[in-house]
């Protein structure tokens, strides 16, 4: 009874309180405890949320009758009630739960403002041992379990204390020492790396291909599992693993992951003792090259997993049978089987020796099945083959599944995933996170989704664009610039960090008043105090510290840092207060100290910078570095590259940079041999980048190589022509002075080549040798106005113009000389041509001085024609079939229509004049020149291969014939040379040409007698020029290509193209007599 008695009281005495409280304050209590669990707990807690549900209480729902209270006047109910509930008893535990109550914490509260109301409620329920037993037992165990709390909060508040104490008496440096604030020495501020600006550890895209670069341990950290990926790593989680004795099609346009996918997997299977093999093959000429570099990198690979096992081979090299041999070994020492993964095969230009190859690899499977070789093949290719190979009984032999492996249409939103997850894992700074703007991801995606030229899209295209913003240090693309943070931005920073009034009096300290005179040291001290934070703390042993004694003091002296022990080491950290107030910026304004402080709290200073330049020898460190980086150049050729380099910095510079006279007449001067080797390994390098078929010409240590590459250069000429002179005469020491001065001139306009000719590379997409020689001309000769931006006015025009009048020729040579070559002379080949383009063929007029033979009838077509010809002619006539279907059958439709329609407008604005149109196509001018070059390059193709593989040698008693456009295969292989009762079904439109007089041994002679180069064989510059190829032969052209082609076919002479318009003949066979 004495107990409901009291209950009773109580609750009366409670009601008496609300009675007494006015209608505010009900509301404001009602809202507190309606919402307690939001305001304290700090995972459920956000600023946006409580000004949200305040709103809605206050406005809306009282409909502001009492108006929207001042945020102290809801946290001082909310402290009140903490306080009773909790039964808070001294300031300290207060003061520690204001830091872990989000409302409190967010307002700073101040606790002083609340003592009387602690010790009141001390007072309340301070109690002896006789008010104890007065308690119901529940009452009791709820009192002492109270008591117990705050006695083990006070022993812990006591142990933090007694620990910081501790560290505190740490013996430093720091201690006894003070130290003089150092001298101000200007020094040139160190350029850094982007990746070094975000601070993250390393560059988190090292390559675009791939994570073979990347530490392993990060793969699961960095990946998106995709459906593909997923699927195999649920295969291998299998007891039994399914996937032997099968050939997968991995589907995925360009850069949506397949390598990664192999990459990502690669360390898994081992683990599951299934060995990966990975094999990237290049372009081959016919399926049997294929097959037989597939066999080459299997045994080299096998070779490799033996010596894992250590299973002894014979040698390094091992062929098929022993590679076999030794997988099936591998098998009794454990492994489970070997997927071989088939990768690069989409990048290949003809699909049709791809799939060839495809189809031939059916035997290489049937026989590891049949021999108990446990293999998985995955081949990476574009969707679009998966219709193809169902349509294909050869391919479907092959694969088994063709659809299970598709890679996802890469979204920006996927895009945006993968690369902030890689900017996550790379940034030194766990706590923030670098966020890029999604508007920016659409752009690109609309940007991809509009232009032809992105037949392909994937991650690479949102990675590389980013990163070009990133390298030209343009970080605006991110949520937050913290390079250039704005003014209301730092003002908020700002006002939240100086709301801590231990911050507030520890920065002024510093900035004002600690003991830091310089304005330069002072934001020093910060960068520091940035370090010390990203390190996690800082020793006395390291660098940083040794060298930045005074920095430490001073932040230790205004409490910014202090000591701690790790690992029975001091280090120096920053302090706790300072730790809680930047997380609470890293999740108010999603920004960290190191990119805040500096900018706030110190003005811009004008540093001294030094005015020397970055010389040379660094200029080529740092571009071998980005080739390095970006795999513009392979390992040969960079090596290369390398050796140039070196010699060049040991020989010829050190004799270029010297200006003290006494000295340089006291130096020992470079060897000849060493200065040519400096020349000749760059001009190899820029030969081997563009077209390596010159050194299979000239040899891999002839210098006069150079001369025939597509373009001279000035200083390299010269430097050519003296080391010629010096060679042949007794060499001075002056000689050597001179030809230095030479060779260093040459070696920076090399290096300038170089550069140039990777960056045009980069942007046409087609290597120099696929390219006739006048276009390398003008790309080369205008690359700075034709790439890069800010080129206008007349000059633009002029070299545009120049570019689509050759691009023009260019289809107007290949027009004749195919048509020539395969139709026959003019009177029997127009009667094939479609009917639309005769009335502009019969304007034509041959010029005075041009041989019947040589006039090209195609000079007056124009645009229109040109896409009537390749894309609209009937797909039925003899014209269309042996003429444009073996162009346009590499290109999709609406790649080959995007690139008539570019070139269609631009031809338009250059012909006509119409120089204030040039800039409204800017956008698309790049995009016309990567086409242009493409489809020319397509046309030599096709003319080269009329005179090399696509004809026929026709034998019909003691008559020899020749048929270009045309092939005999019997049995799969291509028959060059075939009697007459062979073949039967020659299409009557090709021309038969008799080759039986040609082909005497005194002509084959009067071919190769013609040697004209220092390199022992027959050169011609220009196989589309008619009239020259006549004159120097002293024969009909058709006849001297129709002797060559018998030639390559009886294999008497063999044939090379350094560019795709020029042919380099060499001798096979001793002519018979």
């Amino acid at each position: 009874m004495g107990t409901n008695r009291r209950r009773i009281k109580r609750h009366k005495s409670f009601f008496k309180g609300v009675i007494r409280m006015r209608p505010k304050e009900i509301a404001i209590k009602n809202f507190v405890l309606g919402n307690y669990k939001l305001l304290t707990r700090k995972e459920i807690f956000n600023r946006k949320k409580y000004d949200e549900i305040k709103k809605a209480y206050f406005r809306k729902e009282l409909h502001c009758k009492f108006g929207v209270p001042r945020d102290k006047e809801i946290y001082d109910y909310l402290i009140e009630v903490l306080i009773k509930n909790q039964r808070i008893s001294d300031i300290e535990t207060l003061e520690r739960i204001v830091t872990e109550v989000p409302l409190l914490k967010m307002f700073n509260v101040n606790t002083d403002n609340y003592v009387s109301l602690v010790e009141s409620t001390a007072k309340k329920y301070a109690m002896g041992e006789e008010e104890l037993q007065k308690l119901h037992p529940i009452e009791q165990i709820e009192k002492l379990t109270d008591l117990v709390k705050r006695e083990k909060m006070a022993e812990i508040d006591k142990l933090f204390e007694q620990k910081k104490e501790e560290y505190r008496k740490l013996p430093s440096i720091l201690d006894d020492i003070d130290f003089d604030e150092p001298e101000i020495i200007p020094e040139r501020e160190e350029t850094k790396e982007w990746w070094e600006i975000l601070d993250l550890k390393e560059n988190p895209f090292p390559d675009l291909q791939g994570l073979f670069l990347i530490n392993k341990e990060l793969y699961s950290e960095i990946i998106v599992e995709t459906g593909p990926i997923k699927w195999f790593l649920n295969q291998l989680d299998r007891e039994k693993i399914d996937i032997f004795h099968k050939a997968f099609l991995l589907a995925g346009n360009l850069g949506t992951g397949k390598t990664t996918l192999f990459d990502y997997i690669s360390p898994s299977l081992p683990m599951k003792h299934i060995e990966p093999i990975r094999i990237a093959l290049v372009d081959m000429i016919n399926e049997a090259h294929y097959i037989q570099n597939f066999e080459k990198q299997l045994c080299t690979n096998v070779w490799r997993i033996s010596k894992k096992y250590a299973i002894p081979t014979p040698s390094k090299i091992i062929d098929f049978d022993e590679a076999e041999l030794i997988m099936l070994e591998l098998q009794t020492r454990g492994v489970k089987g070997f997927l071989i993964f088939l990768d690069d095969l989409h990048k290949h230009q003809e699909t049709i020796k791809v799939f060839n190859f495809m189809s031939s690899l059916q035997i290489e499977k049937n026989n590891f099945t049949r021999d108990g070789i446990n293999a998985t093949f995955v081949v990476s290719g574009f969707p679009s083959w998966q219709d193809r190979i169902m349509q294909d009984a050869s391919l479907t032999g092959f694969f088994d599944d063709v659809t299970t492996l598709t890679l996802p249409e890469v979204t920006p939103e996927l895009a945006a995933e993968v690369i902030q997850k890689r900017l996550k894992v790379f940034s030194i700074n766990s706590e923030k996170e670098l966020n890029i703007r999604d508007d920016f991801f659409k752009l690109i995606f609309r940007k991809v989704d509009s232009e032809p030229k992105y037949t392909n899209k994937g991650f690479r295209l949102y990675i590389e664009e980013v990163l070009r913003h990133f390298r030209e240090k343009k970080f605006d693309i991110l949520t937050i610039d913290f390079t250039k943070l704005d003014n209301v931005l730092t003002q908020q920073i700002k006002a939240l960090l100086e709301s801590n009034e231990d911050f507030k009096e520890a920065i002024r300290k510093l900035i004002y008043g600690g003991g830091i005179k310089k304005k330069e040291v002072r934001e020093l001290a910060l960068k520091i105090l940035c370090k010390i934070y990203l390190d996690n703390g800082v020793s006395e042993q390291t660098e940083l510290f040794e060298r930045h004694k005074f920095h430490f003091k001073r932040l230790q002296e205004c409490s910014l840092i202090q000591k701690y022990k790790k690992e029975e080491t001091l280090i120096w950290n920053i302090s706790p207060f300072l730790k809680e107030l930047n997380k609470n910026t890293i999740k108010q304004f999603g920004l960290s100290i190191e990119d805040y402080l500096v900018s706030i709290y110190c003005e811009p200073i004008l540093r001294v910078k030094e005015e020397k330049e970055e010389n040379e020898l660094a200029k080529y460190y740092k571009d071998i570095k980005k080739w390095e980086e970006n795999k513009m150049l392979d390992y040969l050729i960079l090596s290369t590259v390398k050796q140039a380099v070196e010699i060049y910095s040991k020989t010829i510079y050190p004799l270029i940079t010297t200006v003290d006279q006494k000295k340089l007449s006291g130096m020992s001067l470079p060897e000849l041999q060493k200065i040519k080797e400096c020349i000749w390994f760059l001009m190899k390098s820029i030969i081997r980048f563009e077209s390596p078929t010159i050194i299979d010409i000239c040899g891999e240590n002839n210098i006069s190589g150079w001369l025939l590459r597509h373009r001279k250069l000035e200083y390299s000429h010269q430097f050519l022509q003296m080391l010629k002179s010096v060679e042949n005469a007794s060499v001075q020491r002056v000689d050597i002075a001179r030809l230095s001065s030479f060779a260093n001139d040459s070696f920076g306009e090399l290096w300038y080549e170089l550069r140039k000719s990777t960056e045009i590379y980069k942007i046409c997409e087609t290597k120099c040798y696929q390219l006739p020689q006048n276009i390398l001309d003008i790309i080369f000769r205008e690359h700075d106005r034709l790439f890069i931006p800010g080129y206008s006015g007349k000059d633009y025009f002029d070299v545009l113009d120049k570019f689509v009048d050759v691009v023009e020729n260019s289809i107007r040579k290949y027009l004749f000389v195919s048509a020539l070559l395969i139709l026959g002379p003019y009177h029997a080949r127009i009667k094939y041509y479609p009917g639309p383009i005769l009335k502009y063929i019969g304007k034509a007029q041959a010029p005075s001085g041009i041989s019947y033979e040589s006039f090209n009838e195609f000079e007056n077509l124009n645009r229109g024609q040109y896409k009537f010809l390749f894309l609209q002619s009937g797909k039925e006539s003899e014209f269309y079939r042996f003429m444009i279907a073996p162009i346009i059958k590499y290109w999709p439709t609406h790649d080959i229509e995007s690139f008539f329609n570019i070139f269609g407008d631009i031809n338009i604005i250059t012909s006509h004049e119409k120089r204030s149109f040039v800039e409204q196509f800017r956008k698309d001018i790049p995009v016309f020149l990567k086409g242009s070059c493409r489809f020319i390059a397509t046309l030599f193709e096709r003319l080269k291969a009329l005179i090399t593989s696509y004809n026929c040698i026709i034998v019909d008693n003691d008559k020899t014939y020749i048929t270009m456009g045309y092939q005999l295969k019997y049995k799969g292989e291509v028959k060059r040379i075939v009697q007459a009762g062979e073949i039967e079904d020659i299409p009557e439109c090709l021309c038969k040409r008799e080759i039986t007089n040609l082909v005497s041994t005194d002509n084959e002679q009067k071919l190769i007698e013609n040697i004209d180069s220092i390199f022992n064989g027959v050169q011609i510059n220009d196989i589309t020029d008619v009239e020259f190829v006549k004159i120097k032969f002293n024969m009909d052209y058709c006849e001297v290509l129709s002797l060559i082609a018998y030639l390559i076919a009886k294999n008497k002479i063999n044939v090379l193209f350094p560019y795709s318009d020029s042919i380099f003949i060499k001798r096979l066979t001793p002519l018979i007599q």
